[in-house]
């Protein structure tokens, strides 16, 4: 997206999202929930689908939150940055929005207001209030920018005004980027009619989730319970991106086979919806077992948690050891770890997983992704991409299975989970205090549950050091649970 230039000599503190202050945020969504002005950014400029702002409003409707403001924190969490954000208003043309927030934005870029405004103020100038009988102005949708026509009668008199420059994406063909010459070999390959099969014609009573990307499907295939990732409008640019990550997770989940990671069964590319096909995991994702929706999810306790944390350490180690140069997952967090009926862990989406060009080393990076709360700052701040990434997010998901606490909620008095631990310990807690309440209610006097927290907990501190340097490799965390633990 648009970005000042390299010889811009701007710098904020204000750089992502996430850092807008409070008094612009809430005057920022405000102006966006009016008219629902957020919708049509959310669909046209952010890559969501409808399913996503189906959701968000929902969500919203239920707990009398802000829209707008939940979408910022939506697409901020995929480490946009404010001047993002200033460029897509411009091309919604939302420009009193982006009047908030243009003191955060390189002022090179300015000019995606002032010359937008300059062309509607020479414009009402010249044309003046029209007339009973005239033709109203007309607006333009082009795709790519919201401008205003004026009637035929006034065209020769419009202002040699340049449009602004915005970034445009040019649409490409899906086999580009998704082409059966692209799929990894020996990777088998499903024809659309067996799927469509297995899942009943893709049954809603069979969906297990929903996404800007498309729907996965529970379905019976060739005797086995499977999941069917099934990628919709493929002309859209959130759809292009989840097929170059859906071809990232190809490359690597057809090269990495360990029983805890995630099996990638094959593939169909007959129809204009691709399907991925992955085994079937039916405990769900952690989030939901951590963090459940509804009251009849049964609570992990603390032999799974164990468990859990055993196995995706594991996981992990051998992703950044089974090749010469290591394989980084880059978003783990509880929605990628996934449970089997033992709640035997494999981790999941392996979309933003890259490839060190150097064993033990770290890499610079063009861009942050993963989940924002989930990202250290070394990775953040400077884009420097090494183990450490998978390490630091790996100790923060310790952390909340200790807790039951989400690694950012902006309704607790201190957000960030690894800050309210970091206090717990300067301040000599009692351990219980931290732990979650699901374990409470049925061990809180139970000696071996409280130790097995406090050895969780110190796990989860050596691995967020702030220094990357010092913190642990996901082998010694492996072993250093196999220490304590046993298999």
């Amino acid at each position: 997206m648009g970005t000042p230039s390299a010889s811009s000599s701007f710098r904020s503190n204000f750089v992502y999202i996430y850092d807008i202050p409070w008094t612009e945020q809430k005057r920022l969504t405000c102006l966006l929930d009016q008219d629902g002005k957020w919708v049509p950014l959310a669909l046209k400029r952010m890559g969501y689908g409808a399913v996503e702002v189906e959701d968000i409003q929902r969500c919203c409707a239920q707990s009398g939150r802000s829209p707008a403001e939940q979408l910022l924190k939506k697409w901020g969490n995929l480490n946009h940055t404010i001047t993002d954000l200033f460029v897509v208003m411009s091309q919604e043309g939302l420009f009193s929005a982006m009047e908030i927030i243009k003191r955060f934005v390189d002022p090179q870029l300015h000019y995606l207001i002032k010359q937008e405004s300059l062309v509607a103020e020479s414009r009402k100038e010249l044309n003046g209030p029209p007339a009973p009988s005239a033709p109203a102005l007309e607006h333009s949708k082009d795709g790519n920018s919201d401008s205003v026509v004026p009637p035929a009668a006034f065209q020769q008199k419009e202002p040699a005004v340049a449009p602004p420059v915005v970034p445009v994406v040019a649409p490409q063909p899906p086999q580009v980027l998704f082409s059966p010459a692209s799929i990894p070999g020996g990777l088998p390959q499903f024809s659309y009619e067996e799927l469509r099969s297995a899942t009943d014609n893709w049954s809603k009573e069979n969906e297990l989730g929903r996404g800007g990307f498309g729907i996965v499907y529970k379905g019976f295939f060739k005797l086995t319970h499977v999941a069917i990732k099934k990628i919709k409008g493929i002309n859209t640019e959130s759809a292009r991106t989840e097929l170059r990550q859906s071809f990232n997770e190809l490359k690597y989940l057809n090269s990495c086979r360990h029983e805890n990671v995630v099996p990638l069964l094959g593939c169909c590319l007959e129809q204009n919806e691709p399907c991925l096909v992955y085994q079937l995991m039916p405990g769900g994702s952690l989030d939901n077992r951590l963090f459940p929706k509804t009251t009849n999810t049964r609570p992990l306790s603390m032999l799974d948690r164990i468990k859990i944390a055993k196995g995706t350490a594991k996981g992990l180690q051998y992703l950044h050891t089974f090749t010469a140069k290591p394989i980084i997952h880059g978003d783990i967090k509880p929605g990628n770890i996934l449970l089997d009926n033992n709640n035997e862990p494999k981790i999941g989406d392996f979309g933003l997983t890259r490839e060190l060009s150097v064993s033990d080393s770290s890499m610079k990076v063009s861009r942050v992704y993963g989940t924002r709360p989930y990202i250290p700052h070394e990775f953040f701040t400077y884009r420097q991409l090494s183990t450490k990434v998978d390490s630091f997010s790996y100790g923060l998901v310790l952390y909340e299975m200790i807790t039951g606490q989400r690694v950012y909620d902006d309704k607790r008095p201190i957000k960030h989970l690894k800050d309210v631990v970091d206090n717990a310990i300067a301040s000599k807690y009692d351990i219980r205090v931290l732990m979650d309440r699901a374990l409470l209610v049925v061990n809180a006097d139970d000696v071996a549950t409280v130790q097995a927290c406090k050895v969780l907990l110190t796990c989860g501190v050596h691995c967020t050091m702030n220094d990357p340097d010092r913190r642990l490799e996901m082998v010694e965390v492996y072993k250093f649970l196999m220490t304590q633990f046993g298999a």
